[in-house]
């Protein structure tokens, strides 16, 4: 199981990818 660090490292890469997108 992930653990929080990575949980909220993958959460921010996904805000950073649907930031990218909605450019």
């Amino acid at each position: 199981l992930p653990t929080d660090l990575e949980q909220s490292h993958w959460i921010k890469r996904g805000v950073a990818l649907l930031t990218q997108l909605d450019d």
